[in-house]
């Protein structure tokens, strides 16, 4: 088995030097993806909540020089499902909403080639990102928001002309983040219904660094370029992050996704 993936990885580097060929240097798509994620927001109750949502997607490379620029916006939103126990235990469950987007910008400069013709280019750098997280029931919002700076790479294969595969990955070391403050809904609800105002919309804010905050944003992608002008894709996203104040949230999603993009 071993040998077999020997001989297949150095098949592999071989048809890549024949083939290889520069990727377009401007690229816009746009896709289409499902998301398969869960969440833990302790500032409401230590309960793990899960949801598959349609996700929309845009995105863009433009590379000058050796320098590449990229660009990932997304936005997904559904209601959210609790394991069957608490749903047996309680004869009625709230109902839970979640909203997720992100905006991420990042610079990566060109500081490897790990094959002689150029088909495995390497960058580095770092990357500008947005984070969104919002849960709500009833007149009760959850919402996590932060803007984060952090380490970007991206590792592309040139397999040939019409194939190829690129792999980036963001982890975010400084940033700003504003989170509802009050601990569990009672308060809120205590606020709401003995006092008779109007809910007000409650926001602290906190630096974060990986002593409070950790994450991870992958990016895994096929692209087939079918014509001059146009390129189809596929994919799979990872994302992982922590946050502890001022008290934990934990986020995990996968997501699977295809588009089609205008490359020249």
């Amino acid at each position: 088995m071993k040998k077999i993936v020997f001989i297949f990885l150095v098949f592999s580097f071989i048809v890549s030097d024949l083939f290889a060929e520069d990727i377009k240097p401007f690229r816009i798509g746009a896709g289409l993806g499902v998301s398969f994620g869960g969440y833990r927001e302790e500032t409401d109750s230590a309960i793990n909540r899960y949801y598959t949502n349609l996700s929309l997607m845009l995105d863009a490379n433009m590379e000058f020089g050796k320098f590449l620029h990229t660009f990932n916006l997304g936005f997904n939103t559904g209601e959210d499902r609790v394991a069957k126990k608490f749903e047996d235990k309680y004869d009625y469950w709230w109902k839970y909403r979640s909203y997720r987007g992100y905006f991420e910008y990042a610079l990566d400069y060109r500081l490897w080639n790990l094959s002689g013709n150029g088909s495995l280019p390497g960058f580095l750098g770092g990357a500008f990102r947005t984070d969104f997280y919002l849960t709500e029931t009833i007149e009760i919002a959850k919402y996590f928001a932060i803007l984060s700076l952090g380490v970007h790479t991206t590792q592309r294969w040139i397999i040939n002309p019409k194939h190829s595969l690129s792999f980036s990955a963001t982890v975010p070391v400084l940033g700003y983040a504003l989170r509802s403050p009050y601990s569990g809904t009672d308060a809120v609800i205590d606020i709401y219904f003995i006092e008779g105002a109007p809910l007000k919309i409650l926001t602290d804010g906190y630096f974060a660094s990986l002593h409070n905050y950790w994450a991870l944003f992958t990016d895994l992608k096929y692209h087939f370029q079918f014509n001059p002008l146009f390129s189809l894709n596929a994919g799979l996203d990872f994302e992982l992050s922590r946050i502890n104040i001022p008290a934990p949230r934990i986020d995990a999603v996968t997501r699977l996704k295809a588009g089609v993009a205008f490359t020249f």
